[in-house]
């Protein structure tokens, strides 16, 4: 059986993820779920006209600044992490790879917070061994491109991440991890 579900009218942002979850019920209570990301656009693309204020790159001692008029983000020259980001007074700072989180109760039975403590702290001390800023032009837009990688003190686990910075102030975020398939589990 196939059902379809229209999805027009929703006001949905270029600047997000989504997600659909169904529910599969028993007697009016759910026995199992499942989610599936929706891929593909669901708006139109960001309209740059004359107007659109140009991205500038600064190579500061502590770090590469990339800004306009609308937004500012920071990239920690020795980390290579996002230091600060914000747009119109909203900040996140410190935006870095974390492997680490609270262990459920079937967790701490199996002793997983035993076997995978090596990934607790291994954001932390990651090595900066890439870190290229370069800038291109995209269907006649400015964007800057930030690529770093990591190597982690953990049998040569490597992180690849990839940010494109865009003059509307969105910042697409790739990354790639790579680590050798006996280490215990992330």
């Amino acid at each position: 059986a196939s059902r379809s579900i229209d999805l027009d009218g929703i006001n949905f942002s270029p600047n997000a993820e989504y997600h659909m979850r169904f529910s599969f019920l028993k007697g009016g209570a759910e026995t199992a779920w499942e989610q599936f990301k929706l891929s593909g656009k669901y708006s139109s693309s960001t309209e740059y006209d004359d107007d659109t204020p140009p991205l500038k790159v600064e190579k500061g001692e502590r770090a590469y600044t990339i800004s306009n008029e609308k937004f500012r983000v920071e990239f920690d020259a020795k980390t290579g992490f996002i230091s600060s980001l914000g747009e119109g007074g909203t900040q996140a700072r410190n935006l870095q790879w974390e492997f680490w989180r609270p262990a459920t109760n079937n967790e701490i039975g199996a002793k997983f917070g035993v076997k995978s403590a090596l990934w607790r702290d291994a954001a932390r001390r990651a090595k900066l061994v890439k870190y290229d800023v370069s800038e291109s032009i995209v269907d006649a837009v400015s964007i800057v491109r930030v690529e770093t990688v990591h190597k982690f003190p953990i049998k040569g686990a490597l992180a690849k991440t990839v940010y494109e910075i865009r003059p509307d102030g969105l910042v697409e975020v790739r990354g790639e991890f790579i680590f050798d398939k006996e280490l215990p589990p992330v």
